[in-house]
């Protein structure tokens, strides 16, 4: 991150009893895209969830906010070990927006604003902001990023499970007419999709035997089959794939660039 010069007549006190001034990007159709810098060379985002298809890049600060659900140009990312992050990991949950520092090329998850007491950040700026940097050629902080993949199951495991999965739709063709696996009536029909999931996977193994599940359990697994199992993970950042190369003339991505 770098920092534009400060703008004097453009400085205000009120919100924060510091020296500030509110950076805007020009083409966000969003009232809360920006950023405040401030006199002492802080900076905060006060941007919080981004559409997908808007993608800001703020050249003064060789920042960009993007989405991890962007059809177009997906952020490329990494763990700290090198480890590559799949679009399907980051979007589990529902979108992430994020902010990539175009620097020190670290990732941080915009979401709700920051607390004191569980980030790094001073306290005057509690409540204020969904990121944080202390100054220039300094890293982000943000909320973590959230990676959920999928689990590598036990055989064990595996095995219990896919046989109560196949038990239960052999004995839901036996058992129930078509009439019976789910509702005419509109309304209804609406209210048990909405009401009904796939099984959780962890209340399976407590099961013993296919005589051990419900007659609405076995529905329910015929119906919908089993939930996917998720490890979930939530990185302080994550990094793109220039973090990894050691270039230090290596020139700043400018506004144009969208190769992340």
């Amino acid at each position: 991150m770098k920092l534009p010069p400060f703008k004097l007549e453009e400085m205000r006190w009120d919100r924060f009893h510091q020296f500030y001034q509110t950076l805007n990007h020009p083409s966000s159709r969003w009232m809360s895209s920006g950023f405040i810098m401030f006199m002492s060379g802080e900076l905060i985002c006060t941007a919080s969830r981004r559409d997908g298809k808007e993608r800001l890049t703020y050249s003064d600060l060789n920042v960009r906010l993007v989405n991890t659900d962007d059809l177009v140009h997906p952020p490329k990312l990494f763990t700290l070990d090198q480890q590559p992050i799949t679009k399907a990991w980051l979007n589990d949950g529902g979108s992430q927006t994020l902010l990539i520092d175009l620097d020190t090329h670290r990732a941080v998850r915009l979401s709700t604003y920051l607390r004191a007491s569980d980030a790094d950040i001073p306290v005057w700026l509690d409540n204020e902001c969904s990121a944080y940097c202390p100054g220039p050629s300094k890293n982000f902080v943000g909320s973590p990023v959230e990676v959920s993949r999928p689990h590598k199951w036990d055989h064990a495991e595996w095995a219990h499970v896919d046989h109560l999965r196949v038990a239960s739709q052999a004995w839901a063709a036996m058992e129930q007419t078509p009439s019976d696996v789910a509702p005419r009536s509109r309304d209804r029909r609406r209210k048990w999709r909405t009401e009904t999931w796939p099984y959780p996977w962890k209340e399976l193994l407590s099961v013993p035997s296919f005589e051990g599940l419900s007659a609405e359990t076995r529905r329910q697994i015929a119906t919908y089959g089993v939930e996917v199992r998720r490890d979930i993970t939530q990185y302080p950042c994550l990094v793109t794939e220039n973090y990894f190369v050691s270039k230090p003339d290596k020139p700043l991505e400018t506004e144009e660039s969208e190769n992340y």
